[in-house]
């Protein structure tokens, strides 16, 4: 019997997992369907024990239980263990403790446990180990390059393989172009400034493999996907980098006027760019999809 594996019929059930507004139930879906390309291209086995790093309000984290779940009748069905540092009062509308409770009472709850912890002090707690490590769009989250070189380094031993998503900071689709722009202004915008934003250590693909081998990875495979159009990522970052408060925080950074000319010219760029679309979509860029291996 050849091995089950998520498809699009999937999703409806797994988007119901997350307590997200009523009124948009495919905005849940497009999340879901993103998160079961990067599930396919991974191809991790349903038994695995997984580490998951920056599982925020647990949208990767639904989709590697529900796979967990798939595990043959002579396989020990696999377990998340879910881990972000951010305090459960984070979010909105939707709190992370809110988003997790909700999931945890689904059917795919008993494969997860989860975590508020560092990622590198919750490696230093125990010497537990696992099949692979998986970090789903939050390497963008880190404070700075070093934090995320020292915890590539802390997985040696620790798991086998790492599984990784970023943005690629590329667009195949025209649309995408703005998202590129936003989120090269943003993370150059935070580079300048202690940040609670998403985008605090924005690192190419070129960076994050270099960093993956300098911690002593080699890669397994590498790929880059294009999101569906409905995935919402690309609208939000555009939205937020565009939007009238942030000349106030420009104009507000401790830098040097140019750098404020800069970032203010950025925003502008930003701007033409959905322009140029011609009413055209504003879509999320390309993603970054890699497999790492000691």
């Amino acid at each position: 019997m050849a091995k089950q594996t998520l498809t699009k019929a999937d999703i409806p059930r797994l988007a119901s997992y997350s307590l997200a507004p009523d009124d948009h139930p495919d905005v849940d879906c497009a999340q879901m369907e993103h998160r079961i390309n990067l599930l396919q291209q991974w191809s991790i086995p349903s038994s695995s024990r997984v580490l998951e790093f920056g599982c925020g309000q647990g949208l990767c984290t639904t989709v590697l239980a529900a796979n967990a779940q798939l595990a043959g009748s002579d396989e020990k069905p696999g377990h998340i263990d879910a881990v972000d540092p951010a305090p459960l009062t984070y979010g909105t509308p939707t709190t992370l403790g809110e988003a997790q409770g909700f999931i945890m009472n689904s059917e795919v709850g008993g494969c997860i446990s989860w975590h508020q912890a560092d990622p590198e002090e919750f490696l230093k707690g125990s010497e537990e180990t696992w099949d692979v490590a998986v970090l789903a769009h939050c390497i963008w989250y880190f404070d700075s390059p070093g934090r995320v070189k020292r915890l590539f380094t802390a997985l040696k031993g620790r798991v086998k393989r790492v599984c990784i998503a970023e943005y690629a900071l590329s667009a195949s689709e025209p649309g995408g172009v703005p998202h590129v722009l936003a989120a090269l202004g943003r993370g150059f915008m935070e580079a300048h400034r202690t940040s609670s934003e998403n985008i605090r250590t924005l690192l190419s693909p070129r960076e994050i493999k270099n960093s993956m081998e300098g911690a002593g990875w080699k890669v397994e495979k590498e790929t880059v996907i294009v999101p569906g159009e409905e995935l919402q990522d690309g609208r939000w970052e555009v939205g937020s980098f565009t939007a009238e408060g942030t000349i106030k925080e420009i104009e507000a950074l401790d830098v040097d006027e140019g750098v404020k000319i800069m970032l203010l010219s950025a925003r502008d760029a930003v701007i033409a760019s959905v322009k140029g679309l011609a009413g055209g979509k504003v879509r999320t860029m390309n993603t970054y999809v890699a497999v790492f291996e000691c």
